[in-house]
């Protein structure tokens, strides 16, 4: 694959550290952060350009970054147009990994993670959540029998891509990686400007998934969220109000029967990142 990858590595106390606030951002998320995300240093590279690579959780386009830890992912990959392959990098690097292209074209860099766990202490908490992450049809169904439960366990997979273009012009199209949960650009961001729009398909297990809600972020106007639901096809019409990067966030939850105190929840949380001009 045309894909170089460079870090230096950290000593090990340094490494540590790293490690160590990494898992106090995860172990938050999602209770006080409702973002993760893929953010190149830039998302329009030149052939041979160095391209630090970051994973982040926070809100709004504002977080922390955390290292290169094998054991909280599945797979860490990058899709072209010659194939696929995995990024690899070294324990505790933060970037996560240092880019390098050698071909021109639209590249695709996904993130599985390992599944994770929370609980929410309290019903209001949990509803919160619900509505933000616009799941209120389990509400519908159960709000019920929830509202008189406590300790609502959840168990989360992050599902997260970006979209880096590489060299002149926008060739090359966004595409289904095998993500459980995945949002996919119908067009190149990068042939796209500011007033148009930008479709995307969200697939739940290579399906489409009706009625999720999109929350669309852009780091021109983070504080200015705007939801669009999926149609019957999984697709929705994304506006591009303005230029620069964009983060778009859908959540999906299911769990194997009636809920009870016993029950976990079963999360898969989707992000993609991309610029305009």
């Amino acid at each position: 694959m045309n894909i170089f990858l460079t870090a230096t590595p950290f000593c090990k106390a340094a490494t540590s550290t790293a490690v160590a606030l990494a898992m106090v951002l995860i172990m938050a998320a999602p209770a006080k952060t409702h973002e993760f995300w893929m953010e190149p240093e830039t998302y329009r590279a030149d052939i041979g350009q160095n391209v630090p690579l970051r994973h982040f959780i926070g809100q709004k386009f504002k977080g922390e970054s955390y290292p290169f830890v094998p054991d909280w992912f599945k797979s860490f990959a990058l899709t072209e147009q010659s194939g696929r392959s995995d990024i690899k990098g070294i324990m505790g690097n933060d970037p996560a990994a240092v880019l390098n292209f050698e071909q021109p074209g639209l590249k695709i860099l996904t993130f599985h993670g390992t599944p994770d766990k929370l609980t929410f202490k309290s019903f209001k908490k949990f509803k919160t959540y619900l509505v933000f992450e616009g799941l209120e049809k389990i509400l519908e169904k159960y709000e019920k029998t929830l509202s008189q439960q406590s300790d609502f366990r959840e168990e989360y997979v992050r599902c997260a891509k970006t979209l880096i273009q590489v060299g002149d012009g926008a060739g090359g199209l966004d595409q289904a990686t095998g993500m459980p949960l995945e949002l996919i650009a119908a067009q190149n961001p990068f042939a796209l400007t500011k007033g148009e729009n930008l479709s995307v398909q969200l697939l739940k297990n290579g399906k489409p998934l009706e009625g999720a809600l999109i929350r669309i972020l852009t780091k021109m106007d983070p504080e200015n969220i705007k939801p669009v639901r999926t149609d019957k096809e999984g697709r929705a019409l994304i506006p591009l109000v303005h230029s620069g990067p964009y983060l778009l966030n859908a959540v999906t939850m299911t769990n194997k029967g009636l809920p009870s105190k016993d029950e976990t929840w079963h999360s898969l949380w989707a992000s993609l990142s991309f610029s305009i001009r």
